[in-house]
Order: C-alpha cells, then sequence, then structure tokens
C-alpha cells in the first residue's frame, strides 16, 4: 500500500534472497514455482478465498468477490453460461460491430499528424462490448468520444489505486460513498464523469430488478444476435439472468446485482485493454514482426475491402463489423496465435497474487479439498498460499530472454512429410532463438503450433475460480489482433527528421491525392507515436497491472 502498487517486487526479491517459499504476512506464504501452480490452482479442488485479501474489492456478493468456494459455484453458474463459447459465437456479431467501430475511428486520423490514445480506444472497444452484453439498455459508448474516454480511464486508475487501502482499511469504501457530490467534483474535474457512469449503472441495476418484478425478463430462447442500439434490448443480458425470478430471494438484491455489474465492467475492460496495448506496441515496434503476421493473414484471406470512412462516396461509410475476418477463421492461424500468445504472457493481465485458503484435514475425510503442502511444508488451516502469473510467464528456464517478444517461441517448424527425422532440442532451441527467419517474412505454411508451452500460459488462471470471461476475451484478442494485421499495416522506422518532413509535403500536397486503398491493401500505415516500452510496462500492482504514472500509455499515429 505504501510502496503504490509495488510490493510484488519486493515479493520477487525475497524470493531471490530466501528460496521459492517465503511469508509475506503473518497468514499467508508465496510460492514462486512454475511446477506448483497446477497444484494449487487445480480444478479437482475448490478452495475459499483469501478474505482479507479480496477485500479490496469493497464487496463480498458479486462472484468474483465472492471467498467461499461453494457460494462462489452457485453465484458463478448464472454468469458463466453467458460466456461459453456457444455463446460468444452467436455474439460474434456483437463483438465484430464494437471492432468495426474502433477501426473505422482509427482510420479517421489517417494522415492527420494527430495520435490515437490507442490504450484509452481498446478499452474502450471492450467496455463497449462487455456492456451491451451485460446491461438492459445501452450505454453511452467510449468509442464515440472524442478522445475515447480518456480521461475517464485515468480517473479509473485513482480507483484502483484506492483498492489497496480498502483492503487494509474496509472504511474507506464505504466513507467515500458518503462523501457529496458537490465535494466530490472539487477533488478532480474528471470526477463528474465518474460519478455520471456510476449512477448510470446503478439505474441498470434497478431497470433489471424493475423488469424481472415485473416480469418482463425476455426468455433465453429469445436471445438475439442483434447489435441495435434501441432503448431496449429485446435479448437477456446478463442483470436479466442476475434478477431472474429463478433466483434465490437472498440473490435478487439490488447490492446484488449492481455490484456484480460494476465488476463486469471493471474486469471486461482494463485486463483486454492493456493486452492489446502490448499486442500492438511490440508489432509496431518489431516491423518485420508486423510483417510475418500480415503476410500470413493476407495468405489465407487475400487483401482486405477497401475503407468505407476513406471513399470519395461517405453516404453509407459505416461498418457493421460484417466485413471483418470471423473467429471460426482467425483461431488456427498459427502466427496470430502466437503473437497474441506472446502478448498475454507479457502482459500478465492479472497482477495480484490470488491467494487460497489451505482447508482443514478432516474436510477431506468429508469429501473436500486437502490440506496444501509445498514439497516438506505442510500448511495449516486458514493459511493463504499464493502466486503470482509473472512467476511462470517470466521463468527464464521456461521462457528464455522472457522480457523479449518472441513469437516464434510458441511455433515450430513444420516436418517434411518425407522426413522420419526431428530435430533435437538444442536444435529447435536454437530455430526458435535465432532472429534470422524474422529478416524476411517467411511462407506461412513453414510454421506450427507448438502446443509444448501452453500449459506454462495462465493469464486467465486454472481451475475453478478461473476468469469467468475467457471465451470472451479470447475472442476479442483474435478479432482484434487478426483484423488489425489483416487492415493496417506497420511503418518502418524512420529518422524524426524525415517524419516532419514527410509532414510538410503532405501539407503542401507535394504528394497528391492517395488512394483511397493503400498499394499494399491498407487502411493506413501505423507507427508508434511518442511511446516507449515503459509506455505499457507494468509498473504498479492494483490487482490489475497499471503502467507508470504520467504515461498516457500506447499512441498511435496512421499515415
Amino acid at each position: 500500500m505504501v510502496g503504490n502498487g509495488t510490493y510484488v517486487v519486493k515479493i520477487e526479491e525475497m524470493h531471490k534472497r530466501y528460496g521459492p517459499i517465503v511469508r509475506i504476512n503473518p497468514w499467508e506464504v508465496h510460492i514462486s514455482d512454475s511446477t506448483y501452480h497446477d497444484k494449487l490452482y487445480t480444478p479437482h479442488q475448490r478452495l475459499d478465498k483469501d478474505p482479507h485479501y479480496y477485500r479490496f474489492m469493497g464487496t463480498t456478493v458479486s462472484a468474483f468477490a465472492t471467498t467461499d468456494a461453494t457460494q462462489h459455484r452457485s453465484r458463478r453458474s448464472t454468469i458463466g453460461k453467458f460466456f461459453s463459447m456457444t455463446r460468444i459465437n452467436e455474439l460474434e456479431p456483437l463483438i465484430k460491430g464494437g471492432i468495426a467501430r474502433l477501426f473505422e475511428r482509427m482510420a479517421g486520423f489517417k494522415d492527420t499528424g494527430k495520435a490515437i490514445p490507442m490504450s484509452a480506444a481498446y478499452r474502450g472497444m471492450a467496455i463497449d462490448v462487455i456492456s451491451a452484453y451485460s446491461y438492459p439498455k445501452p450505454m453511452k459508448k467510449f468509442l464515440d468520444a472524442p478522445d475515447f474516454n480518456e480521461g475517464f480511464l485515468q480517473i479509473e486508475r485513482l480507483f484502483a489505486y484506492l483498492s489497496n487501502w480498502h483492503r487494509h482499511f474496509p472504511f474507506v469504501h464505504q466513507a467515500s460513498k458518503c462523501v457529496p457530490d458537490w465535494i466530490s467534483r472539487r477533488l478532480d474535474a474528471r470526477v463528474p464523469q465518474l460519478l455520471e457512469f456510476i449512477k448510470e449503472i446503478e439505474s441498470q441495476s434497478a431497470e433489471a430488478l424493475h423488469s424481472s418484478l415485473s416480469e418482463k425478463v425476455p426468455p433465453e430462447s429469445e436471445f438475439s444476435n442483434s447489435t441495435s442500439t434501441s432503448t431496449t434490448n429485446s435479448r437477456p443480458s446478463i442483470l436479466h439472468a442476475l434478477a431472474s425470478p429463478t433466483q434465490p430471494p437472498s440473490e435478487r438484491t439490488f447490492n446484488r446485482v449492481n455490484d456484480e455489474a460494476l465488476g463486469l465492467f471493471a474486469a471486461g475492460g482494463e485486463t483486454t485493454g492493456q493486452t492489446l496495448s502490448v499486442l500492438t506496441y511490440h508489432l509496431l515496434d518489431n516491423p518485420k514482426t508486423f510483417a510475418q503476421l500480415r503476410t500470413e493473414i493476407l495468405h489465407t484471406f487475400g487483401p482486405p475491402p477497401p475503407c468505407p470512412a476513406l471513399q470519395d462516396d461517405k453516404a453509407d461509410s459505416s461498418l457493421n463489423g460484417s466485413e471483418l475476418l470471423d473467429l471460426n477463421k482467425l483461431l488456427p492461424l498459427p502466427y496470430l496465435s502466437a503473437c497474441i500468445s506472446e502478448a498475454l504472457r507479457l502482459a500478465s493481465p492479472v497482477s495480484g497474487r490470488l491467494p487460497r485458503l489451505s482447508p482443514s484435514p478432516s474436510a477431506a475425510k468429508q469429501g473436500g479439498p486437502t490440506s496444501l503442502s509445498y514439497k516438506n511444508y505442510n500448511f495449516p488451516e486458514g493459511t493463504a498460499v499464493s502466486m503470482h502469473q509473472r512467476t511462470i510467464h517470466y521463468d527464464p528456464s521456461i521462457f528464455p530472454e522472457p522480457e523479449v517478444f518472441r513469437p516464434e517461441r510458441w511455433l515450430k517448424k513444420k516436418e517434411k512429410k518425407d522426413s522420419h527425422r526431428s530435430s533435437t532440442n538444442e536444435q529447435r532451441e536454437h530455430e526458435v532463438n535465432d532472429p534470422s527467419p524474422r529478416d524476411k517474412p517467411t511462407e506461412p505454411n513453414k510454421w506450427e503450433k507448438d502446443s509444448t508451452l501452453e500449459k506454462y500460459l495462465v493469464p486467465f488462471s486454472k481451475g475453478p475460480r478461473a476468469c469467468a470471461g475467457t471465451n470472451l476475451a479470447i475472442a476479442e484478442l483474435w478479432l482484434v489482433g487478426g483484423n488489425l494485421g489483416w487492415l493496417f499495416n506497420a511503418s518502418e522506422p524512420e529518422e524524426e527528421a524525415e517524419k516532419k518532413e514527410r509532414q510538410k509535403e503532405r501539407e503542401k500536397g507535394v504528394e497528391g491525392e492517395e488512394s483511397q486503398h493503400d498499394k499494399d491493401g491498407s487502411w493506413g500505415q501505423l507507427s508508434l507515436h511518442d511511446t516507449r516500452l515503459e509506455d505499457i510496462d507494468f509498473a504498479h500492482d492494483y490487482f490489475a497491472p497499471f503502467v507508470k504514472e504520467g504515461s498516457r500509455g500506447l499512441r498511435v499515429s496512421v499515415g
């Protein structure tokens, strides 16, 4: 708390000094051993969460904040069905509609010399999608705001910071609710926007409860793919399900529905937005990697259609998402999958340590979970045991040079059918780490997925407490990553003087009118704008990873 979300760094230092197991507070031990993750977060044991650690949520009634394993199972089942792969496939037109709006906004920045606040844009896209899916009525879209509501997301960081105080001083959260609006507005000019948003979610929660009382909740059989922006949604939302008469009366409360609504907003935007920021930064920082990705996509699907927003006739220039590549066509692409896996590894979208409580020895005798242990250490009942995603994702024994963005580590070269020999581990390590294949794009069909490292990729955790929205996050990552590589290209690095000269030429009209559909078929050339690694890299742990203070995150130009 005093270290401003840097205790995770202190824990890493303790491990370097004392070994793979350290006690980090009077009741909690932390393990730094990649082989132990599957034992602690196994699907075969339902362990309670540590109530002290999860107090940072300021609530105990949302599914995520529920510490009791049995109660969590019941609450998760209510929302879990909305995130099954079947439902995500039904939801795909809605997701693609949000992504199409994102790309349409990006194309609008072409040759303007203005930077796109991509960290805000990605979070805005994800928030728009989860809001349309979760809430009874459409909300104001982040992607329609001129600045993608960048200021709102900055004030959200303040509330994430305060979550560390909630853990140790629970009264802070309750006291903050009692502060009059007029005082909050004077503390920060951006607070009114946040208060307005919170009130809108409260209104949505009340609407869901009112609909259930008046029996207006639509049956699930009427679930629709519609992305309409009408004043009400004909399909059942997640809040409708939470307020359904089929729920126990103790669960159909305003606090229960509203806390879940706030949790969906927070989880749906931050983690996906940060991972997409990391992915885009590294692709643009390594144009040859981007070229390899684009080669795979163009080889598979051909050139993209012209951008409607750049056409002379803009009478009907809006995108609806049907123009984008489908999820089921993008998921099998090996190089795209490798890029996203590498982004998930580097982003490690949950920086919190996820403590679980060791159960009593008698629980196993009654068919419950067994007590936790590590090597020759047996943990007494109630001991919190925790790990970090970063422990595995940055383990150099698993991922050599873990700080480096290297998609090839998730791939292997296809074996020739007429060859019965397989390369040795040393040969494969040389192929993966040798940068020479990236000097120029290789034939896409020379790569195939290598599943060897997949068990060490845990961005959504594992077991019964794994992220409920995993399938939605996967859909958003693949749809954005794949279509980004299809529609746009990456600019080769150039000196600052050359950039200024090109800008002057554009302003004078020396280059003339460019084609609506660039020579390479792209909608524009993307390049980093005043963005460094530290602008997307982990600096503070507020359960989700946040970048350094004062950073505006990923910023991109379109030429």
